[in-house]
């Protein structure tokens, strides 16, 4: 085995070895916090003699995913790829560093992806030479579907085959990107109370507006009824990180969109109207997030709530160097 095959051994095997959970459930029962915070990543931090240009072994899969199970950008790619049925090798290539405040991130990430940052998505031919280098998250799930499923993918579509529900997904997955992922970050790393509760707000109106998108329930629990798709992948990592911003900033999103009151003024009564439809707005997004979560893909990605509340505590500190907590502190779009 090359370098580059023993950091991907040592990821799969280690955590099953170690913490007897392979998506590292069993971090929440090391003996102390430093210990489960991030033993499982930093075993892939000791693997950086690795290179680029090390040959690769023809035999191993096509696919290669250089991912960070604490990201859920590289988490869309990775629920991509087990929603596609695609065969991949799954390899940790960025871990917290031992400040607990920076990244270690291997060469081959380095090399492949300019900017450093899973996910990055590798793809290879039947000689072991690279054929594809692709980044970005929402890119990576469309590369997924265009080229990996249609390819030889063994499960379900990622995207409708209609061309117009297709461009409706991509509309909602640009709302997720600049309405509902960025107040997530806010939430956390602003200092300011007001600016937090400016963040809640936010994020509350931004999942009533999701929700309130998609078919009702009855019609199936996803974000196009039936269908699982790229949409439901653009969401599902934060849906799944709620119960952070529950831990950190005691968020509650159903705050505010009770049921209705008895009316008084008329102003009063549109108010409580809206406040109805809200609530019914939520009702929806707990629907979509049980059936999403509970997704075989989705459930494949999902870390310990344990661990990510300790890589969350970076944020929640404002101390992370994270491109994104920049990108909020600097009050830019996300990157």
């Amino acid at each position: 085995l090359n370098a580059w095959e023993l950091a991907g051994a040592a990821w799969r095997t280690g955590p099953n070895q170690l913490l007897n959970n392979p998506l590292l459930g069993g971090l929440s029962r090391a003996s102390n916090e430093s210990e489960w915070k991030l033993s499982a990543a930093r075993t892939l931090a000791n693997t950086k003699m690795a290179t680029a240009a090390a040959p690769r072994d023809p035999g191993l899969p096509a696919v290669r995913l250089l991912n960070a199970w604490f990201c859920p950008f590289a988490q869309r790619a990775w629920i991509a790829l087990e929603e596609a049925g695609v065969d991949f090798e799954n390899v940790q290539a960025m871990s917290i560093s031992k400040d607990e405040v920076n990244y270690d991130k291997t060469p081959e990430l380095l090399e492949a992806n300019p900017n450093g940052l899973v996910p990055t998505v590798l793809r290879f031919d039947e000689n072991g030479n690279r054929l594809g280098c692709v980044y970005e998250s929402m890119i990576c799930v469309e590369y997924v579907h265009e080229a990996l499923w249609e390819a030889g993918g063994k499960a379900g579509r990622i995207f409708p085959e209609n061309v117009e529900q297709r461009a409706r997904c991509r509309i909602w997955i640009d709302f997720v990107g600049k309405k509902l992922v960025p107040p997530f970050y806010r939430m956390l790393v602003k200092t300011d109370e007001a600016e937090r509760e400016e963040a809640k707000q936010s994020l509350r109106e931004a999942m009533v507006t999701f929700a309130q998108a998609m078919p009702p329930a009855t019609d199936g629990p996803f974000f196009l009824g039936k269908e699982f798709s790229a949409v439901d992948i653009s969401f599902a990592p934060w849906a799944h990180r709620m119960f952070v911003l529950q831990h950190y900033r005691a968020f509650d999103w159903h705050a505010g969109a009770g049921g209705a009151a008895a009316a008084g003024t008329e102003e009063e009564g549109a108010g409580n109207r809206e406040s109805t439809l809200a609530g019914m707005a939520m009702a929806r997004f707990d629907v979509w997030m049980g059936a999403t979560l509970a997704r075989s893909s989705v459930v494949a990605t999902l870390a310990e709530h344990a661990a990510l509340i300790g890589t969350y505590k970076r944020y929640a500190d404002n101390v992370t160097t994270s491109q994104v907590a920049e990108s909020v502190r600097a009050g830019r779009a996300l990157p």
